[in-house]
Formats: structure tokens, sequence, C-alpha cells
């Protein structure tokens, strides 16, 4: 039980890691990442709200995660999908009232790094994850062992989708956009690797410290 709480706090805090990336990209007002390019642009034509089809789209993509690749969902894919939507609301009225988009263009820039920093952060921390990774990465994966792909080639492909439809819709694209689309795969792979380097050192530290107590 203890264990099971560990990891939903887990899995709250990189989602609401995502939620603070999300929020910064909106703020900035210099080009969204992919999917709220997408959202954007399928608001403008539907007038549907915006996270109304966020959490239609997050449905269907855990829904495609259990039918390509249920062994990797698990308790922090149904936290990641279903409190998305608050942790996005969240940390958005602690950062409007810094009113970014009025601020010079530097300042707007190193938000949206940051923002993409949050975002890639929280997928790789996510699939690191023994309770179930992101329902995205659960596809993702699965493809990676279909086509032996590289992760950064397959998240390029999957959010130049959502740009490019999110566009043709009126999303709005811009640096920010560009940004995100060129480095989401490649920091991902980056923080996964120092995550996974940082959970070999705390397990030998861990069989260490068993063996001193022995």
């Amino acid at each position: 039980m203890k264990k099971l709480f560990k990891s939903i706090i887990k899995g709250v805090l990189a989602t609401f890691l995502m939620g603070i990336g999300i929020a910064l990209f909106i703020a900035c007002e210099l080009g969204s990442d992919p999917v709220t390019v997408f959202l954007d642009g399928f608001n403008r034509v539907t007038k549907v709200p915006v996270s109304v089809i966020d959490q239609i789209i997050n449905l269907v993509i855990l829904f495609l995660a259990f039918i390509m690749n249920r062994n990797k969902i698990g308790v922090n894919t149904i936290i990641s999908v279903l409190a998305l939507g608050i942790c996005i609301q969240i940390p958005t009225m602690l950062i409007n009232p810094l009113k970014l988009a009025l601020q010079a263009t530097y300042v707007r820039i190193i938000g949206i790094v940051i923002g993409q920093l949050c975002l890639a952060l929280s997928f790789a921390w996510m699939q690191s994850f023994k309770d179930g990774i992101n329902a995205l990465d659960c596809i993702i994966f699965k493809i990676m062992e279909i086509t032996n792909f590289k992760y950064r080639t397959i998240r390029i492909i999957y959010d130049g989708c959502f740009i490019s439809i999110g566009y043709l819709l009126g999303g709005v694209v811009g640096i920010g956009t560009i940004i995100s689309l060129l480095t989401n795969g490649i920091l991902v792979e980056k923080f996964r690797g120092v995550i996974n380097h940082l959970n070999i050192l705390q397990d030998k530290f861990s069989e260490r410290m068993v063996k001193n107590n022995g």
C-alpha cells in the first residue's frame, strides 16, 4: 500500500510537471506545443471547449494504448489521463499574472524553453514508472518494437501530424511549436538516460545499505 501511494504521488507530480510545460507554452503566445496547436485549431472550427477536446483525445489514446500495449498500462497511466486537465489549470492560474505574452521576446523564448524542458522531463520520468507509463508512450514503445525506429523519430512524426492538422484547422503555429517539434523526442531520450543512471545509482546505494545493516 505504501509503495502504491508513493507511485501515485510520483504520477501526480509528473503530470503536474507536464501541466506547467503546457501552461508556459500557452502563456508565452509564441506557438503552442503540437497537441495544443491541434486543440486550438479544432476549437476554432467546432467551438468545442479545448478542455473537452483534450479529454476526448486522451481517452482515445488510452483506448489505443490498451489495445496495443496493455502491459505498460497501470495506475499512473490513468492518473496522467484524468489529472492532466487540473494539472494545467493550476499552473495557468499562477503563470497568468506574469503576463508573459507582453514581455520581451527573449523572456518569452526562455519561457518556451523552460516549458519544453518540463514536458520532456515529464515524459522521461513517466517512462521509468513501474506502475504504468504515459498512454502515448505505450503506443510509441509498441511501434518502436515493431519498426525498430528510434523514439525521437516516431515522436517527430506524431507531433508533425498534430501540427499539420491543427494548422490547417486554424491553429497558431510559431517558434515555440518548431522548438517543441525538433527537440521533444531528443530531450526525452536524454532525460531518460539520466533518470536510468540515477535509478541504477539509487539501487546500488540501497543494496549497500542493506548489506551494511545486515
